[in-house]
């Protein structure tokens, strides 16, 4: 199969390896998201800015952040990505002493930086074959203490960093503590203290993305660490807050790329 996911040993350590052209349509991470394509360019955009990602270059994405990308074009992809949740960069304060690790500023960068990428390629290789897991943390080491050299490294927020409106974090916030119930215009008009029109705007401005899209990103995210957990696929949806499992299916398809009967078999590979 040419897009797969792997975990790591190391905690909150994920690798995808896609060689396919599987569009990721406006979507949201967890947690952070170091990534690169080492065949060809990787087109892709935050908040309405686009960019390319060139072979050499290293993108950094805040979690939370919409972003959306695809591959330029002419047949030629391997974008190898590495998603990195809350308890790895909790790890890594106390592998590398450094408590005071603070959220990356912006929250997209990308890092025009031959030998950083040849070192998360190397650790994105590592993850995928089954490395040793002295090996992966020796890597893992290399890759941020590099990225150490170059920015304050950060301890990704859990909910999107927005335009520094109180009243939509607020939103945002109950959206991901509320993820599993029924949630109307009218409930987060009532957390924003302002009108139904201006939640749209505020979401759209602020987030990228409507209401509804958001929660639905925050429900994926929630069914995949669930399914990594080894909670059945029914499960798994309900607690997450989708009508049933083929809603998931679904949507999972859409967003990853393969079913979630197939994420979960790959995990168990590994």
């Amino acid at each position: 199969m040419s897009l797969i996911y792997r975990s790591a040993t190391l905690p909150g350590l994920e690798a995808l390896s896609c060689r396919t052209d599987f569009s990721f349509g406006a979507h949201i991470h967890s947690g952070a998201v170091l990534w690169l394509n080492s065949a060809s360019g990787e087109h892709f955009s935050v908040k309405g800015r686009s960019e390319i990602l060139q072979p050499g270059c290293v993108s950094l994405i805040e979690a939370g952040v919409v972003h959306a990308n695809h591959p330029c074009g002419g047949g030629r992809r391997d974008l190898r990505s590495l998603y990195l949740e809350d308890i790895f960069f909790t790890d890594l304060a106390r592998r590398l002493e450094l408590p005071g690790l603070r959220p990356p500023q912006p929250p997209s960068r990308i890092f025009a930086d031959p030998r950083l990428w040849r070192e998360v390629a190397a650790l994105h290789q590592a993850i995928m074959t089954g490395a040793e897991c002295l090996d992966i943390e020796q890597r893992v080491l290399h890759v941020f203490g590099r990225l150490l050299e170059q920015c304050r490294l950060p301890i990704p927020a859990v909910s999107a960093q927005t335009e520094n409106s109180p009243r939509l974090q607020r939103m945002v916030d109950f959206l991901h503590a509320r993820h599993r119930d029924r949630v109307t215009l009218g409930d987060l008009a009532r957390i924003g203290q302002c009108s139904e029109m201006h939640v749209l705007r505020l979401f759209k401005g602020g987030v990228g993305m409507t209401p509804h899209g958001y929660l639905t990103q925050v429900r994926l995210e929630q069914a995949r660490r669930l399914i990594a957990a080894g909670l059945p696929l029914a499960d798994a949806a309900l607690s997450a807050g989708f009508a049933d499992q083929s809603h998931l299916t679904r949507n999972f398809r859409r967003r990853y790329g393969l079913t979630p009967a197939a994420y979960r078999r790959q995990l168990r590979q590994t």
